[in-house]
């Protein structure tokens, strides 16, 4: 074979991306004048689209500048090659690391060079190298974390006066303070480690400032080794100062001794030393015991201390008497804080959330935290539903007020399920506090429910309905239902709204009623946007081609909106010929959700999807959230569209979020218009488009396109 036909051949079968540039000029950008098929592989460009053009093309126009400026002393100095990362551009837009390498030819007779670039896709290795920084960084910070509380440690017992020394289980000084070598040896300590036991018992036996040691220094020092190795020593020593000290071990779990020398200068200060040291044992062991009562973090009772409590209560009052409620407490939106801001701010906002339930608390009642965001009250007494109803009230207003974690204002809320005595056995109270907290959180979360036995029935209806939107998704039963958008001005369609339904086999079409809220619980309703919208894309995808499409707006949970596979959202996305736009509710949309939120946001806006914040009015917007965060449109509550033809007042509101959109720059749409006259009013408002039944319910797409008559003029004029 042929040199020429073998370099040919191994640049055709190489997994790499090669290339050949040629440069007419020194200052003149390289074309592309040949490619293998791996090229066009990964760049996703064939032979027909790649052939002259720039090289520029095939890399991110910032990160292209900075590698020119990297290998430009390589070219200046005249190197035969060069070599550097750099952000590759594929056909679609999207982006990958490669490792490029460059190999130049001499110039020929005009100036001109040909060069061979060697492309190898590094995306994989860029996020090993990513993922290892963070580790390191997470390891720092606990190697930190440890200096700081060895030094805290060690400041304790230095100020402390009595020598203290703890010995590890091979004998050797772990620690000790500054008064253990001056009081036991006559002098400071050595600054090296690991003295052993036996070479400090050597030192101070014979450093004369022990009585009991002159005289018997080998015979001291074998009783106290012997002492030692039993893991006991209490032993009291007078010294040359006429003072007298006890010491006293402790033996630690992993084996360490602590010998503390207590100093017993007359019997009247040996009985008030040892009185104290068994009371602060008898207090060490009683803290013990509560600790095992205790939640770490929060220092509420935990599970054991409810049960505990319970079962004092039921003893007390009996199952008839109607004078114990239990209220459980499951906080809301916890999951989204811990998952995108970290545990820290988990933790701060569940101490938080301890100390406001602290401050409700009446001098009968208990609170426990029996789990990572659920909390329990017990309560007594007589009227005890109706005192467990109000505190349930005020638990959730409570717990809806912001929390503040590094100047970041955090919003969470709570559900409250209340069970009480005779209704319940005391024994089941925790079991229906639970059922009537599910049935708290499926009647829209923020609210307040007391068991009777009727919700057990509902629950296990509910439990059902659960199994069937499981296989439900997995059948691809739920499908996208369409509301027209109408422009104010010219009154035509211009969008479309995308709306979870669900084709149910034997119930048929089912609204989001009855399905989102046990979505949202079964941790699904990701899983449920993305069958939505992808459905939604196909669909009109496939129905607009030939004629213009329109605009459509999707709505999509913040689970989908943070989840991983955003990237794959964005593709599918651009697939479609018109435009898209997200609806994000504003309860989620306006929280300070910190820099993860945002960066998810502009991933949307930099790839040409509109943001439209849904339900603006309903009472969580601000204007800072809105200037941050600058959506595309405002789509005003249908709760204050209703009254716009016959309030007054009701029109001033509005007026004034139009003007608010028109100051931001942001377009306005009114939802849930149902009548002429709130069309013309919300007009002469200047809102730019209107939804509602008025103009169309939610239906299927083939309804749409023949009540708006959208079909390509070709297939009208044959009848088609």
């Amino acid at each position: 074979m042929r040199l020429e036909s073998f370099l040919q051949s191994f640049a055709r079968l190489t997994q790499d991306s090669v290339i050949v540039i040629y440069s007419p000029a020194p200052d003149v950008e390289g074309s592309i004048v040949w490619c293998n098929d791996a090229f066009s592989k990964a760049f996703g460009h064939d032979d027909v689209d790649t052939l002259g053009n720039s090289i520029s093309t095939l890399f991110e126009p910032v990160r292209y500048r900075a590698m020119l400026d990297e290998i430009r002393p390589d070219m200046i100095e005249g190197e035969t090659g060069a070599n550097a990362e750099v952000s590759c551009l594929r056909a679609d837009g999207t982006t990958f690391w490669g490792n490029l390498q460059i190999l130049y030819a001499p110039r020929d007779e005009t100036g001109g060079r040909s060069s061979a670039g060697i492309i190898r896709d590094i995306s994989n290795l860029k996020q090993r190298e990513a993922k290892a920084a963070e580790a390191l960084d997470e390891r720092e910070a606990m190697a930190r974390e440890a200096e700081a509380l060895w030094s805290r440690l060690l400041l304790a017992i230095d100020s402390l006066d009595a020598p203290i020394g703890i010995w590890d289980k091979n004998q050797r000084l772990v620690i000790c303070n500054k008064s253990f070598g001056p009081r036991l040896m006559g002098r400071p300590m050595p600054s090296e480690p690991d003295l052993t036991f036996q070479d400090f018992l050597r030192e101070a036996a014979y450093a004369g400032t022990i009585m009991s040691t002159i005289g018997r220094e080998e015979e001291w020092i074998a009783e106290a080794i012997a002492a030692m190795e039993t893991g006991y020593i209490d032993n009291l020593e007078t010294f040359s100062d006429g003072r007298a000290f006890l010491a006293k071990s402790e033996l630690s779990a992993n084996g360490d001794m602590v010998i503390h020398n207590i100093e017993m200068t007359d019997a009247i200060a040996r009985e008030r030393e040892l009185s104290q040291k068994n009371q602060e044992l008898a207090e060490a062991e009683q803290d013990a015991r509560r600790r095992a009562n205790r939640d770490d973090l929060t220092g509420l009772g935990n599970r054991r201390y409810m049960g505990a409590c319970l079962d004092m209560l039921i003893e007390q009052y009996g199952d008839e008497t109607g004078e114990i409620a239990l209220l459980q407490i499951d906080l809301d939106r916890f999951k989204q804080i811990n998952d995108t801001l970290g545990h820290a701010a988990g933790d701060h906002v569940l101490v938080v959330v301890s100390q406001r339930l602290t401050a409700l608390l009446g001098v009968s009642d208990h609170l426990a935290r029996i789990g990572g965001d659920e909390f329990v009250i017990i309560g007594s007494g007589q009227n005890i539903e109706d005192r467990a109803r109000r505190l349930g009230a005020e638990i959730i207003e409570a717990l809806s007020r912001p929390i503040l974690f590094n100047d970041t204002s955090l919003r969470i809320g709570a559900s409250v399920g209340i069970a009480t005595t005779p209704i319940s056995s005391g024994r089941d109270l925790l079991v229906h506090a639970d059922v009537a907290l599910y049935r708290s959180k499926s009647e829209g979360r923020g609210h307040v429910r007391v068991f009777d036995h009727t919700d057990l029935d509902k629950l296990r209806r509910s439990k059902a309905v659960g199994d069937e939107i499981l296989i439900a998704l997995e059948a691809r039963q739920f499908v996208p239902w369409f509301q027209p958008q109408i422009d104010a001005a010219t009154g035509q369609i211009v969008g479309l709204e995308a709306l979870a339904r669900w084709n149910h086999p034997e119930r048929g079409i089912l609204p989001p009623a009855i399905f989102i809220q046990q979505a949202d619980d079964l941790n699904v309703l990701g899983e449920l946007d993305r069958l939505i919208f992808e459905t939604a894309i196909e669909a009109c995808s496939k129905a607009f081609e030939g004629i213009p499409a329109l605009d459509l707006s999707i709505n999509v949970s913040e689970e989908r909106l943070m989840s991983s596979d955003i990237d794959t959202f964005l593709k599918q996305a651009a697939a479609y010929p018109g435009k898209i736009a997200m609806e994000l509710l504003e309860t989620i949309f306006l929280e300070d959700r910190g820099e993860t939120f945002r960066f998810q946001i502009d991933r949307l806006r930099d790839a040409g999807i509109g943001i439209e914040l849904d339900d603006f009015g309903s009472g969580r917007a601000s204007i800072v959230g809105l200037e941050q965060i600058a959506p595309d449109r405002l789509k005003i509550d249908r709760r204050l569209v209703g009254s716009a033809a016959t309030s007054e007042r009701s029109a001033r509101l509005l007026r004034a979020i139009v003007d608010i959109g028109d100051a931001l720059d942001i377009k306005v749409t009114a939802e849930g218009i149902e009548t002429a006259d709130q069309v013309k009013v919300l007009t002469a408002l200047g809102c730019e488009r209107l939804q509602g039944f008025w103009f169309g319910p939610p239906m299927p797409l083939d309804d749409v396109i023949r009540r708006f008559d959208l079909r390509p003029s070709l297939q009208r004029h044959t009848g088609s």
